[in-house]
């Protein structure tokens, strides 16, 4: 990073820890088992969510599986935020955060295919690892805002992807479009 990018990421430090702290302020911590659960372990809410899944339609669950991998991502994101944004500063806090919380995204995507079944759970699990293990190595010349804006797009577009698959299970599975509604909001805030 050059001089000038570094004294602008360094300017902005102020207003990121507003930021971080308005977050952390309005923050709805969900996890994973309590959006799957959400009065503790049943057998009939198991029997409920497998219930649900066997009615969506293969073109919708190939769209879940694809946001599921999109999720799967996160390793590499933080990997080049951590890297090219600096270890002592707001951004490196928020980098952080928004892991964790993406972190979550994936466990309860995945949590639901291997609950369900109703997704063939071997080849999927196999696109993750080819997914993750082909790398993510942008070419945008080390530019911090090059790497920010993407983010922001990646962010967007999964927002509204989830979005859209939560609307068109709605009818058939709403405990899974109350889940993908969750991981839309938290998108839209990130």
């Amino acid at each position: 990073m050059d001089a000038h990018h570094r004294e602008v990421l360094q300017n902005i430090e102020p207003v990121v820890k507003c930021l971080i702290a308005e977050h952390i302020e309005n923050q709805n911590l969900w996890l994973p088992f309590g959006l799957l659960y959400p009065r503790g372990y049943s057998d009939d809410r198991t029997t409920l969510l497998i219930t649900e899944a066997l009615q969506i339609p293969q073109s919708i669950r190939a769209g879940f599986v694809l946001n599921a991998l999109t999720e799967s991502g996160l390793p590499h994101f933080h990997r080049l935020l951590a890297t090219h944004l600096g270890e002592m500063s707001s951004l490196c806090e928020w980098t952080d955060l928004w892991t964790a919380e993406e972190n979550r995204h994936d466990g309860v995507l995945h949590d639901y295919m291997r609950i369900t079944r109703f997704v063939d759970i071997p080849t999927v699990e196999l696109l993750q690892y080819r997914y993750m293990n082909n790398g993510f190595r942008p070419d945008w010349n080390l530019d911090p805002y090059l790497l920010i804006a993407y983010t922001v797009l990646q962010e967007q577009a999964t927002q509204v992807s989830h979005a859209n698959v939560a609307k068109l299970v709605n009818k058939t599975a709403p405990s899974l479009s109350k889940i993908l509604g969750a991981i839309a909001g938290e998108e839209g805030k990130h």
